[in-house]
């Protein structure tokens, strides 16, 4: 949990505008982003502030939407609008072990075929599922530059996923291991 969410008061927020942010100008396509106006009251007080997101299409359709804000009490001007990756972290994350599994049986058969050893199942298999999924989890880091490693778990719902399957797959590995030496 964040510092803005156990001290700052949450208020509800609206979509009032956006800002458009120019591409460089010697770019021969346009490269315009655009962050979202937040109009929100505290304390009889009305204030604005511009998200720190970055849309790529004009977010025309988000205008008049509402969303939780956080304020900070001492200094009102500040705020802060929570963001999340979930739907297609979500969606990948579902996805992911099913291909995993594909992966997996597709290379024991192939293995199989081939005399495959211990040191080429930990290799082949095991080791790029569990990397796969922490370079997953990383690029979820990489996605929310101004918050910590934690945020990866708070904010993107998927990540847990990964995390899950990443263990899995270790286990998994831990389990070859200890079979294959009691043969």
């Amino acid at each position: 949990m964040y510092n803005y969410e156990t001290n700052y008061a949450t208020v509800r927020g609206t979509v009032s505008g956006y800002n458009v942010n120019h591409g460089p100008i010697s770019s021969s396509s346009s490269r315009n982003t655009y962050n979202l106006v937040i109009t929100y009251v505290f304390n009889d007080h009305e204030y604005k502030f511009s998200d720190s997101v970055a849309y790529h299409k004009r977010p025309t359709d988000m205008i008049g939407t509402t969303m939780k804000i956080y304020v900070n009490p001492q200094n009102p001007e500040k705020a802060k609008k929570v963001t999340t990756a979930d739907d297609p972290s979500i969606v990948s994350a579902i996805i992911f072990p099913f291909a995993a599994i594909v992966y997996t049986l597709g290379m024991l058969l192939l293995l199989q075929e081939k005399g495959g050893s211990l040191v080429k199942r930990l290799l082949i298999i095991w080791l790029p599922i569990f990397l796969w999924c922490i370079a997953t989890v990383l690029l979820f880091w990489i996605g929310l530059p101004n918050d910590g490693f934690n945020a990866v778990f708070s904010r993107v719902e998927g990540a847990i996923g990964y995390a899950v399957i990443g263990g899995v797959s270790l286990l998994a590995a831990l389990i070859d291991v200890i079979v294959t030496n009691k043969k």
